[in-house]
């Protein structure tokens, strides 16, 4: 039988020498490329194995998550949608200019197609990418607008008013981040608005 490691840590003794003894998930095996990471640790005292063995721990555990997320559906659409949507920011004259969202799927089917998933998984990662896609989409459409809106309300004004405006307008976004009900407005933004409807008079 196989010696196991101490409660609470992976390292057991083999004669005097301390070892690092992990069993592999059975999910990560054939990845992994074993099924117990297994090392020396070189030294004969047990404070000392414990404090190489974390350091072996991060590895591990850093390689675990990535063969998980290699082969996870949710994590690679996460990942595809990011790029889809950097690839639409910096080429916004480019490949997505026609119509964003009919580009954006051509990109995300694409790259699932080289996912090492499953057909069943990659179905589920090329609906996720897109409702992540879309979703960013509908945000920078929304705000594309919300700052014309914003720009033409501003037109007139002063560059002191309209940096007091900047700090009501931020000071109001980050209230809704928060999910706090809004300040009430400064009077001098008040005034501002104000003398703005009586220029447009």
């Amino acid at each position: 039988m196989k010696p196991q490691p101490r409660s609470g840590d992976h390292i057991q003794q083999r004669g005097n020498v301390w070892h690092y003894w992990r069993i592999i998930p059975p999910d990560c095996k054939r990845t992994y490329g074993k099924s117990v990471e297994s090392r020396s640790l070189d030294t004969m005292n047990r404070t000392e194995a414990k404090r190489l063995a974390k350091a072996i721990d991060l590895e591990v555990d850093r390689r675990i998550r990535e063969i998980r997320e290699a082969s996870d559906p949710a994590a690679i659409a996460d990942k595809i949608a990011e790029r889809v949507r950097i690839k639409a920011a910096n080429y916004g004259d480019g490949p997505f200019r026609a119509d964003p969202r009919i580009n954006a799927y051509r990109h995300i089917r694409r790259e699932v197609e080289y996912a090492p998933l499953t057909d069943e998984g990659r179905a589920k990662a090329t609906e996720l990418a897109w409702q992540k896609m879309d979703e960013n989409l509908t945000k920078a459409s929304v705000a594309k607008r919300l700052g014309q809106e914003i720009a033409t309300l501003l037109d007139g004004f002063a560059p002191e008013q309209m940096e007091r405006c900047r700090a009501g307008i931020l000071s109001l976004i980050h209230y809704q981040k928060e999910g706090k009900p809004p300040p009430q407005l400064p009077q001098r933004f008040l005034r501002s608005r104000q003398q703005l409807r009586r220029r447009r008079r």
